[in-house]
């Protein structure tokens, strides 16, 4: 995987919530349409990226508020923290992955 910067984090989550919003806009008028026209269908055939989401802004875990959580340290916090408190808390998490210079943990 290419690394990533700090911007592109934010970059990324900014275009899943778009994206989540877009979703829940286009599909949401599906639904009503399809209700209203009695159109038989799969509720569970449309796109949601709330696992995603969650696992960047989900209160107390989210990768947002473990980032505020280390920052409260403040000077004894180091790069290599943060990365062992991502570790612990989203290794088994499907959306996350270890990879970069924090893959030799």
């Amino acid at each position: 995987l290419a690394r990533n910067g700090f911007e592109q984090v934010f970059i990324n989550y900014t275009n899943e919530k778009l994206q989540a919003i877009f979703n829940d806009a286009t599909f949401r008028k599906e639904v009503e349409e399809y209700s209203k026209e009695k159109i038989p269908f799969d509720k569970h055939d449309f796109p949601n990226n709330q696992t995603c989401l969650d696992l960047i802004d989900k209160k107390p875990m989210g990768l947002l508020s473990l980032m505020d959580s280390e920052c409260l340290r403040g000077a004894v916090a180091t790069d290599q923290s943060l990365a062992n408190k991502f570790h612990r808390a989203h290794k088994g998490h499907s959306n996350y992955m270890v990879c970069g210079p924090a893959s030799g943990l």
